[in-house]
């Protein structure tokens, strides 16, 4: 090959290697899509989908289906009447109205699944005529469905993350939005039943704000009491996620016993009967080791993780004091 054609060829992104800005080769290409300002829809709600990296178009497809599923169950085998679209709109905005949402949807799907360009990340938008069930009745319903059944409903997808509704990603637009999704799962009054909650505050491609502003930014919009804050067990938990310059808010039942909606895991708990309290079942086979084994293991692992150098100058106090344990053993 010539230079003029060797140089004309690196120009272009080819040849062996594919390294390179070009539009035609290289590895960022094949899982970054050309417009990286792609984020969640402001005033959208739907499902945030994390799956296995590269596999988006089929996690997508997966999402649908099985979101399709469980919402078809809380909603019922009624469907709505048909509009009668053959009578004339009353005025032109509406009919530019009409119009517009067609193009954004011309094939009246329930879910459309929106690019975030976030690398094993995708977003299942809501269109559906009503607001139950929601976002999170239809996930909470699949969760539970897969903790019974431990079936994996998919090779692909992994957490299922509730989306309310979405806002930019600023304190007082997060009050806003705040107050707006939270008033339904916190109202207040005396004679409402105590409840306890927490937030759990996550953020992807931002480091627009701070963690525990969001926080209090949140707390703040739920009346206490009659609620109060629990960090172990919350029976309500309020999932704040910022992604680039947007923020979405949910709230979500028994998070930590629905195996933080991670259906893959979800699926793959109590498959032991007798694992109950996170020990294995042959426990009563192999008892717990004493004390000194403990420390033997203890010391080991010292010695492993420090430097080689120093381990012979400074010797560790665990080693020193299970030496014997070590030589009886031997013996």
């Amino acid at each position: 090959m010539s230079g003029r054609g060797g140089k004309r060829a690196r120009q272009d992104g080819g040849g062996r290697g594919g390294g390179g800005g070009g539009a035609g080769g290289g590895k960022k290409s094949k899982y970054f899509q050309a417009n990286s300002k792609a984020t969640l829809p402001v005033g959208s709600r739907g499902v945030l989908v994390s799956c296995i990296g590269g596999k988006e178009q089929y996690a997508a497809k997966d999402s649908i289906r099985i979101l399709t599923e469980y919402y078809d169950r809380l909603k019922g085998t009624e469907q709505p009447a048909a509009s009668d679209t053959s009578s004339k709109p009353a005025d032109i905005s509406s009919a530019i109205a009409d119009e517009v949402a067609e193009l954004q949807n011309p094939k009246g799907q329930l879910f459309v699944h929106h690019k975030v360009n976030v690398f094993g990340l995708i977003f299942i938008g809501f269109h559906t005529p009503s607001i139950h069930p929601t976002p999170s009745e239809v996930v909470q319903a699949a969760a539970q469905d897969v903790l019974k059944t431990k079936q994996c409903l998919s090779k692909v997808c992994m957490r299922f993350m509730p989306v309310e509704g979405v806002c930019y990603a600023g304190l007082e637009d997060i009050s806003k939005l705040g107050k707006k999704v939270l008033a339904e799962h916190f109202p207040p009054g005396d004679n409402v039943p105590v409840t306890t909650f927490g937030v759990l505050y996550e953020h992807r491609a931002s480091d627009l704000l701070k963690r525990m502003d969001v926080i209090n930014t949140i707390v703040d919009c739920i009346p206490q009491p009659p609620y109060k804050v629990e960090l172990s067990n919350p029976k309500k938990t309020v999932l704040v996620e910022v992604m680039k310059a947007t923020a979405a808010i949910s709230v979500v039942e028994d998070y930590k016993l629905l195996g933080k909606l991670n259906l893959r895991e979800l699926s793959m708990i109590g498959d032991n009967d007798d694992k109950k309290d996170g020990t294995p079942s042959n426990a009563a086979e192999k008892p717990e080791p004493p004390l000194a084994a403990d420390a033997v293991t203890e010391g080991q692992m010292l010695a492993d993780s420090a430097d080689p150098k120093q381990s012979d100058i400074v010797p560790s106090p665990i080693s020193k004091v299970i030496a014997p344990d070590k030589s009886e053993q031997k013996g």
